[in-house]
């Protein structure tokens, strides 16, 4: 059986076929958006979550199917594809973890769970760990739909649960490309001071939050020094952010990283190689993300390519 299992998001298929093709890895798919590959060293950018070590077995019961699962953990989340009642009776066997609407940041850790789905009805496919806690990579946030001034936040909830961390009382945030604020609504929540850069205003809900400086001009004009964070969400293209970065590293303004690199049409894999290889850094792409990818640094990250939930980081 191949190493990893690898689910793509419904709207970027495309774009993770295109990946396993740029780097010559051999792959069937094994249903929509599902792509089976032996293990490899290569990190992946376009899966929103990754099976490790996915076995095939054959079970003649939705009994059969419970218990293999139960041998090998405790908890366990479905994936339904053609079967979704016989799996969700599978799954009405095992100890899950509900997926109730949470807040971020989430008052407990998420636990760690395999995931299964039937490829037919007779045939269980299950991977004991995954790389995120979910089996579509879309967490599911009790989203505020009345404060920040747009979506976009998701994308902050999103890769600060990915990473277990966000910014601390005692930690300051610049953003890059904030208009019309909802990154800095988001930071301003649990940063203890936000300076944001945009040509355009802020929402003035959000710029008269009092823990907030915002800048308006040019942001790669802004003189950027020590902080803790930088995060941009700037349009503009990977290589100009790129030497955004490498300036940034080699002045050692910040540790800690949070970047949208977004894609005219088809993956730029150059600034993804180049951007892969930057120690302590992801680069991965958010079940809140378009036609884009996010790229993490953090001192914790010690490997570009993500471990199972939990102890991905270490």
């Amino acid at each position: 059986m191949p190493g990893r299992i690898l689910i793509a998001d419904p709207d970027y298929d495309a774009q993770l076929r295109d990946e396993l093709l740029h780097r010559k890895l051999s792959f069937v798919q094994i249903a929509e958006h599902i792509f089976q590959i032996e293990d490899c060293e290569q990190a992946l950018v376009w899966p929103i979550c990754e099976w490790l070590n996915p076995q095939t077995v054959a079970i003649d019961s939705i009994g059969h199917a419970a218990k293999i699962l139960r041998e090998h953990g405790p908890y366990w989340d479905h994936l339904p594809l053609g079967f979704a009642r016989r799996s969700q009776l599978i799954q009405d066997k095992l100890l899950s973890v509900k997926n109730k609407a949470f807040t971020f940041p989430s008052p407990k850790p998420h636990k760690p769970r395999g995931a299964f789905c039937l490829t037919d009805k007779n045939t269980l496919l299950f991977a004991p760990q995954c790389t995120r806690p979910f089996v579509n990579g879309l967490f599911p946030f009790l989203q505020d739909r009345e404060n920040p001034p747009a979506r976009a936040y998701l994308k902050i909830w999103e890769s600060l649960s990915i990473l277990q961390e966000h910014p601390q009382s005692d930690e300051q945030v610049i953003e890059l490309g904030a208009a019309p604020g909802a990154w800095t609504w988001c930071f301003a929540q649990t940063a203890k001071h936000v300076r944001s850069v945009d040509r355009a205003p802020l929402d003035p809900r959000i710029e008269s939050l009092p823990n907030v400086d915002h800048h308006q001009g040019d942001a790669f004009a802004f003189p950027l020094d020590n902080c803790d964070w930088l995060c941009s969400d700037l349009i503009c293209y990977p290589e100009r952010l790129i030497e955004l970065i490498n300036d940034c590293l080699d002045k050692q303004v910040c540790e800690k990283f949070i970047i949208t690199i977004k894609f005219q049409g088809k993956t730029d894999f150059d600034a993804v190689d180049v951007l892969q290889a930057i120690p302590h850094s992801w680069l991965i792409h958010l079940a809140n993300n378009k036609n884009e990818v996010t790229w993490i640094r953090h001192p914790k990250i010690t490997s570009n390519k993500m471990g199972p939930w939990n102890n991905s980081a270490s």
